[in-house]
């Protein structure tokens, strides 16, 4: 049997913008909505960011980061330091984000900028999907908080440096994203292939009938499914396969069978996976999980 352990890695309502933060008022930092109504004036901060280049903002935000994934990092953290680190590290990244956006906002021409505002609606809801199924890992745990700003700061830490990206270029500037850190930008946003690698496997939910769930590459499944790539089966249950995907994130994918069942993937703390199941998207009615 394969055993997959899933690595730890660090809504829209607005007129402008909307993004996601991390309350640090509390000692076990958990996400929180912030919501910012309309762009706000020139501050000493965006002043001083008007004598610095994109690449040189960025290098800052970055390095800071990196001192605090350190302290993250460290042995003889306590679970609550470690949860406020993981809090900053979200923080420091939305922050980023907001004033990123201003500057776009104030830049962009009306199209693009009215392009860019819907994409980033359809980024933030995926985002706090994304923090809710990472939180759900830990059911309820004292990793919660951890893993729910590990999973924002990531996912943000990847909008800012696309946003970066864009402003430099509306300046004309010369912006670089080194191969160490686009191999990170790259995880915060994986494709369905990449999700369906991270689940690849065959896992027992019930060993003493020996029932399994196994995903796999459908030119090495024994139940493949023909004109596809990855194949889903369950002992007793539906085949399912990458053409039956309505929906992923990078922790969890969602599925509509031929007969209108609804499943969700996902992983698990132990290191399997866990399958849901429902006659309704979103609304499930059954799980299995495996080891």
């Amino acid at each position: 049997m394969k055993k997959k352990i899933l690595p730890l890695i660090l809504a829209v309502t607005m007129t402008a913008v909307c993004f996601a933060g991390c309350d640090k008022s509390e000692e076990n930092a958990t996400p929180t909505e912030t919501v910012n109504s309309e762009v706000q004036p020139e501050d000493s901060t965006t002043a001083t960011q008007a004598d610095t280049t994109i690449q040189e903002e960025l290098d800052a935000v970055e390095a800071t980061y990196q001192e605090k994934m350190n302290a993250i990092d460290s042995e003889s953290a306590t679970q609550s330091e470690l949860n406020q680190n993981a809090a900053d590290c979200y923080q420091l990244w939305d922050d980023e984000l907001n004033s990123l956006w201003d500057r776009l906002s104030a830049e962009l021409d009306s199209q693009r900028k009215e392009n860019l505002l819907g994409e980033q609606r359809q980024w933030n809801e995926r985002k706090e999907t994304e923090i809710k199924n990472a939180g759900e890992e830990a059911e309820g745990g004292t990793l919660q908080p951890l893993l729910e700003c590990s999973k924002g700061a990531q996912l943000t830490r990847e909008r800012c440096y696309y946003f970066a990206g864009i402003l430099a270029e509306v300046r004309g500037e010369t912006f670089t994203v080194s191969d160490a850190v686009q191999a990170d930008l790259d995880a915060a946003n994986p494709t369905l292939d990449d999700v369906f690698q991270s689940f690849q496997g065959q896992y027992f939910f019930d060993a003493e009938r020996g029932a399994v769930i196994g995903i796999e590459p459908t030119d090495e499944c024994d139940y493949g499914m023909p004109g596809t790539t990855w194949t889903v089966w369950v002992t007793g249950g539906d085949l399912m396969s990458d053409l039956d995907v309505i929906d992923y994130t990078g922790s969890t994918i969602d599925f509509k069978t031929a007969s209108g069942a609804y499943y969700q993937l996902g992983h698990t703390m132990a290191g399997g996976v866990s399958l849901d199941y429902g006659t309704e998207r979103g609304v499930w009615t059954e799980t299995i999980y495996g080891n």
